[in-house]
């Protein structure tokens, strides 16, 4: 790690790192976008597996990928974007 003055760092780095347009989160996967539509559906990630027969562990990875793609650190922001803020023209339901 850089040893020195951090001020001058961040002063170089802070322009770098925040310029260009608002962040835009990454396009879900169909996958990623079905998993996410159970969350609000207060299913565990167990429940969700067996919905859509595939491994709970398999679950984890893809709602770890939403969250990270969305920027998020809960299923609670989960559920809410699905809810609120899912794109146009995508099914809100889950069966």
């Amino acid at each position: 790690m850089y040893a020195g003055d951090v001020e001058p760092l961040l002063a170089s780095l802070l322009p770098f790192l925040l310029e260009g347009d608002e962040w835009e989160p990454t396009p879900l996967s169909q996958r990623e976008m079905e998993v996410a539509r159970m969350v609000p559906l207060g299913l565990t990630n167990a429940e969700i597996g067996h919905r859509l027969s595939i491994r709970r562990r398999t679950v984890d990875a893809h709602l770890e990928h939403v969250r990270a793609k969305l920027g998020v650190t809960s299923r609670a922001q989960i559920a809410a974007w699905v809810v609120h803020d899912q794109p146009p023209g995508t099914s809100r339901s889950a069966t």
